[in-house]
């Protein structure tokens, strides 16, 4: 019998890396699934009770003080970097027994490989390759001007890698890989669970914003992001009679939704028109997916909010950093013109108010098209499952 194990998982508290481990246990349709985590008690409280074995990953990937020491050190007084490698660092006992008794490794870090070429995962690929597992990176995302030698070849261990968007998956094509497949994030047959909606939601009458502390990092202009969706706000409250929900979809301490979110909510929360998605509640994604589906349309930064939304039927506009963004919108409506909008185009306060005047105008056709396509966009996300569990049977046999 298959032994699963998921691998490079954030933690549940980023509701999109939630929803990636309960859909791939969907696709595999299997009870054997382990996954490996950095936040065990943040995981066990989202995912107990979804039959999932939760093992905390003891592996330390960061360098030791001592070593910070010597490398600042280095660079300082001799004006020369030396590449960390902890090639020879140990295993831990119990994580390396744990990982000898699975035989399936998927990683599930969509967009791990797009930062840095994913370096930091690198060590973990290259044991697993050794162990001679059968490994699977599923549902990726890669920067084209990122695929140097080192990236490549640690991407030809995997026995099978699936691209979520077209343009990674030309990419990959362009890179010489074989093992490869094209299905949307698994993401998108996440389901909804129904939950009370917050206070001051009128269903079909309220806007969904999120705005997330990465997005601002790629910002070219200080300020600029939060400034346009402050503005978005301030234009949506004096020209319409949409209210405004603003939703939360990460929550982890140093990269949390609600550091921005709280700030726009505490500006126009004496207006009566605008709420916020409450944290205290512990929403998990179908919860989050169940809001974001009653909005009228959204206006969004985390790609995974951005799939809650598309896949049912909301008319969005995804403030973007990245080839996720851009290649997700590109297979659903055929371009990412005026459905993406790069954060590092920012220039003026009002840019992202034009992006959405755009959305607003053309907001019937976009929920029409999302209408005719989603159905059987969905129905190729569930593809993904069929073609881990046939590499999965080919290699058994």
């Amino acid at each position: 019998m298959s032994k699963i194990l998921l691998y490079q998982f954030g933690g549940s508290r980023n509701h999109g890396c939630e929803a990636l481990v309960r859909t791939v246990k969907t696709l595999l349709i299997s009870e054997n699934i382990t996954v490996l985590t950095n936040n065990f008690f943040e995981d066990n409280k989202f995912l107990s009770n979804n039959n999932i074995n939760i093992v905390k990953n003891s592996f330390n990937n960061k360098k030791p003080f001592i070593k910070k020491i010597y490398y600042k050190l280095n660079k300082i007084i001799l004006n020369k970097k030396i590449e960390y490698n902890n090639n020879n660092k140990k295993i831990p006992r119990k994580l390396n027994d744990i990982l000898n008794k699975q035989n399936i490794f998927i990683a599930i870090g969509g967009d791990n490989y797009c930062y840095s070429g994913g370096k930091g995962f690198y060590r973990f690929d290259n044991l697993l390759r050794k162990k001679n597992k059968i490994m699977v990176l599923l549902g990726c995302s890669l920067e084209k001007e990122l695929m140097n030698n080192d990236l490549i070849s640690n991407l030809h261990q995997f026995d099978l890698i699936t691209a979520r968007e077209s343009i990674t998956f030309n990419t990959l094509i362009l890179n010489g890989f074989k093992n490869i497949a094209l299905f949307p994030d698994s993401a998108f047959i996440l389901d909804l669970k129904k939950v009370d909606l917050p206070i001051n939601f009128i269903e079909g009458k309220t806007i969904g914003i999120n705005l997330s502390p990465l997005i601002q990092n790629q910002e070219m202009t200080k300020n600029i992001t939060f400034s346009n969706y402050k503005y978005l706000i301030e234009y949506i409250i004096n020209n319409s009679t949409n209210n405004i929900v603003l939703i939360p979809h990460v929550v982890w301490k140093n990269n949390d939704d609600l550091t921005p979110l709280k700030k726009l909510y505490n500006l126009f929360k004496n207006t009566g028109r605008v709420c916020i998605v409450d944290e205290e509640k512990k929403l998990n994604c179908m919860q989050l997916k169940y809001i974001i589906s009653k909005c009228k349309m959204f206006v969004c930064a985390r790609t995974h909010a951005s799939i809650a939304a598309y896949s049912t039927c909301v008319p969005t506009l995804v403030v973007g950093y990245s080839v996720k963004a851009k290649g997700i919108a590109k297979d659903i409506f055929g371009t990412f013109d005026n459905y993406v909008l790069p954060v590092q185009s920012l220039k003026n306060e009002n840019d992202l108010l034009n992006a959405y005047k755009w959305l607003e105008t053309n907001e019937n056709n976009i929920r029409e098209h999302l209408n005719n396509v989603m159905p059987d966009y969905i129905s190729k996300a569930w593809q993904a499952g069929e073609a881990v569990k046939g590499l999965i049977k080919s290699i058994e046999n």
